[in-house]
């Protein structure tokens, strides 16, 4: 059989494929040193010098989506998602060339390698001990001008489409570098903390009044959806040394801040068909805020006015009880924003608050009362941190009578709600043991989906935002207004009234 459309990357297309077509040698995508791969009791095992190493066709397939959703080949790209990816991403890039897949950018050295790589073997043969004793191939061989010596066998392939077109660095200007790197998104922000006399940055301290403004960030073209990529603590530590840390080709930078007034804020706003209002969590500072919202409204493919309301966390860890209270009392200007953006002419307002964020936007529909727009509004509380008999006996109802629409997204590995459930002995809207449930609000169990997170996300208190499948679903939710029963969501119980639903396991 041949691999002939993106079809055929199924697991049970691979599981009758690959038997015939291994076993092949493989040159690593970060050196020349080789490695072999055969079929074991469905599972590929890489031979290598260092040992063997086994993964399943799952596995395989897993980082075969992820290399067609980032266009990306680079083994630094997965490396914290994907065991041995250093031996799964040739095998990956080979495959992806018999498919026909053309819009990723693949090596012809690398793939040389493995189309010529023909090994005979005879049944009955233990095929490891055999391809131990094979000869390796050698690394490419170059001759005096550059050019690589090519074999006539290699040049019968159509792979032109695989050169990458020679471009003078030299000749770009600063600003068209940076460009080609980077995508531009722009959030508006609202906020009632002070503002720091020395920049337009806002701290955590509150002021007696709102700040309006519009913030434009870059994005780095090699951006991973659910990612805020910033520097490490080590890379900030450089700024000692006049290090530029701020790469905008690597991470999310703030390029600019402008301030302006309520009047012109609001009119900027109110000529948009649709606004998204994103209230942050605690432990978050403005910035922090800004680069966070940046990459929700790029995953979201949002294409509206997006707002920022950042009330006055402390950004710090030991603030928690503090910041409880500071969310409460910046309700009340939530409230009067959310007022004045449902009365003008704009036709859909999105809300979703996240952690203790949800105690912030609960507060402020007890000071709002939009019956008469609830149409406009659609709501969705991300692992909510609120008390879960408060939520059911006195602010589910509001939220209900000033929306079409209200999402809660739960899960019983959030480790930060266990705590919270800790501390404040109830149990927590956003954790999903046991789980809560109104008639009217849609809870979906989000557990199955953090099973799946890299170890680095320890809390699983973010994981709305870090992974494409929830941002899919949110994206479907929010903007094309579809029911929970019309998304990809698993119904539990399973029939025609669940109790709830759940994300299916990735």
């Amino acid at each position: 059989m041949e691999l002939n459309k993106l079809a055929d990357l199924t697991l049970n297309t691979l599981d009758r494929f690959l038997p015939k077509a291994l076993p092949k040698e493989f040159e690593l995508c970060s050196s020349h040193s080789t490695f072999y791969a055969i079929i074991e009791n469905k599972s590929i095992t890489v031979v290598t010098n260092r040992g063997d190493f086994s993964f399943d066709l799952y596995e395989l397939i897993e980082l075969i989506a992820d290399v067609l959703i980032l266009g990306e080949t680079k083994p630094s790209f997965y490396k914290n998602e994907h065991a041995y990816v250093s031996y799964k991403l040739p095998i990956v890039c080979w495959l992806l060339y018999l498919n026909g897949e053309k819009t990723i950018s693949l090596s012809r050295q690398k793939l040389r390698v493995t189309l010529e790589s023909n090994i005979e073997l005879k049944e009955g043969r233990d095929v490891k001990s055999f391809i131990k004793k094979l000869d390796r191939i050698q690394p490419p061989q170059y001759d005096s001008s550059g050019e690589n010596k090519v074999q006539e066998s290699y040049k019968s392939y159509d792979m032109d489409y695989l050169d990458f077109k020679h471009v003078d660095e030299s000749k770009k200007s600063q600003s068209q570098k940076i460009k080609e790197k980077s995508y531009k998104v722009e959030i508006n922000f609202v906020t009632p903390r002070e503002k720091v006399q020395s920049n337009e940055i806002f701290s955590s301290n509150r002021a007696g009044k709102l700040s309006y403004g519009r913030a434009e960030l870059s994005i780095p073209t090699i951006h991973v959806d659910g990612r805020v990529e910033r520097p490490s603590l080590f890379s900030k530590a450089l700024k000692i040394f006049s290090r530029d840390t701020e790469a905008p080709s690597k991470y999310i930078v703030i390029r600019d801040i402008k301030n302006t007034t309520e009047s012109q804020f609001l009119s900027g706003i109110n000529s948009s068909s649709s606004v998204l209002i994103f209230i942050h969590g605690y432990n978050v500072s403005f910035t922090d805020a800004l680069h966070q919202s940046a990459q929700l409204k790029f995953d979201l493919a949002y294409p509206g006015e997006f707002i920022l309301y950042s009330w006055p966390s402390k950004g710090k860890v030991i603030g928690y009880v503090g910041d409880k209270e500071r969310a409460v009392r910046a309700g009340a200007d939530l409230a009067r924003l959310i007022d004045k953006i449902s009365n003008s002419d704009v036709e859909n307002v999105y809300l979703l608050a996240h952690s203790m964020g949800t105690y912030c936007l609960s507060e402020a529909v007890n000071y709002i009362n939009q019956s008469g727009f609830k149409d406009k509004i659609r709501i969705a509380l991300a692992a909510p941190d609120i008390d879960s008999e408060d939520f059911k006996s006195h602010y589910a109802k509001k939220y209900l009578n000033n929306s079409n629409g209200v999402s809660v997204y739960a899960c019983n590995r959030d480790r930060a709600l266990l705590i919270s459930k800790l501390v404040h002995g109830s149990d927590r809207l956003g954790y999903s043991n046991p789980i809560t449930l109104v008639d009217g609000v849609d809870t979906i169990d989000a557990t199955p989906l953090t099973s799946g997170l890299p170890k680095k996300l320890k809390l699983n208190h973010s994981y709305i935002f870090q992974h494409s499948y929830l941002i899919t679903d949110l994206h479907n939710y929010f903007f094309h207004k579809n029911a929970a029963k019309d998304r990809r969501l698993k119904a539990i119980p399973d029939k025609d009234t669940p109790a709830y639903w759940e994300l299916h396991r990735c």
